[in-house]
């Protein structure tokens, strides 16, 4: 066994992967929207319960009313079946793609084993955005913003925060990634309420950086509104008391870096409130 003969073993078998998984999403897929109808279904007929009520009041008999009640729970267990098929199907998905990355994996193992590969030990496909983390170069100074990979790169020193010179701007501050921001309840509430007044299409868009970012060595360590590890873009608040201290650019609206002095919501409010009191 050499490498290039598990290369393209690994391909052959990889071959129907992607056919397999989309017939399991297609039956997922068909399954949600019967899930749908029945739960559509459930509806109509407690609407039309309520509707019987106010329209002649909760003492009236509704000759209707105890014939939909059978109906309406045999609706909500086939409903709960569906959503258990789903479940199988996705677990099915899962296992087919793990199953690749593990035979994958101890082809790797053995081949490193027996001296095959030669040169460094061979990255693996599910730790290979870690290596590039590890393994990046000295960054050019540049806006205060910075990158997972960046991050993870320093292990426990501060992102990349210089600020190009512009009238006005002050130093930039070093703050170091292993401090453990605060998760005080009066913290917590206000990250629930900026998620509450986020748009859906911000959060969402975060939510998926996230996870194309995948998991991290520093991921313990939670910033931002949404309280999430870092990934992607990020940006600093100017104030050295911000209880959140680096953003996700989705999380505020942000497609590139702050000219400037730049402060997050939660940090300008209460600017504002400390002028009007002076």
């Amino acid at each position: 066994m050499d490498a290039a003969s598990v290369l393209d073993q690994y391909v052959q078998d990889l071959a129907n992967l992607p056919s397999e998984v989309a017939h399991i999403l297609e039956e997922v897929r068909d399954k949600d929207l019967k899930f749908y109808e029945t739960r559509k279904r459930i509806q109509q007929r407690d609407n039309q319960i309520h509707k019987f009520i106010r329209a002649n009041g909760s003492l009236a008999e509704n000759p209707k009313e105890q014939g939909a009640y059978p109906k309406i729970r045999q609706d909500f267990q086939a409903a709960m079946e569906l959503q258990d098929e789903k479940c199988t199907l996705a677990a099915q998905a899962l296992t087919l793609v793990a199953k690749h990355v593990k035979k994958l994996n101890d082809d790797i193992d053995k081949l490193d084993a027996e001296g095959l590969l030669g040169g460094a030990p061979p990255q693996k496909p599910i730790s290979a955005s870690r290596s590039r983390a590890t393994s990046s170069a000295t960054p050019v100074p540049e806006p205060r913003t910075y990158t997972r990979d960046r991050a993870n790169s320093r292990r426990g020193g501060s992102p990349a925060a210089s600020r190009s010179a512009t009238p006005g701007s002050r130093p930039p501050k070093k703050r170091a990634l292993d401090k453990e921001p605060s998760l005080s309840k009066e913290s917590s509430v206000g990250a629930a309420e900026q998620l509450r007044n986020m748009p859906e299409t911000v959060a969402v868009g975060s939510l998926d950086a996230a996870i194309r970012a995948g998991p991290g060595e520093d991921d313990e360590v939670l910033y931002c509104f949404c309280q999430q590890p870092s990934f992607g873009e990020m940006v600093a608040c100017d104030n050295d008391d911000c209880q959140y201290e680096w953003f996700h650019y989705d999380c505020v609206g942000l497609t590139e870096p702050p000219s400037g002095v730049w402060f997050c919501s939660s940090c300008a409010k209460g600017r504002k409130g400390e002028k009007k009191k002076r």
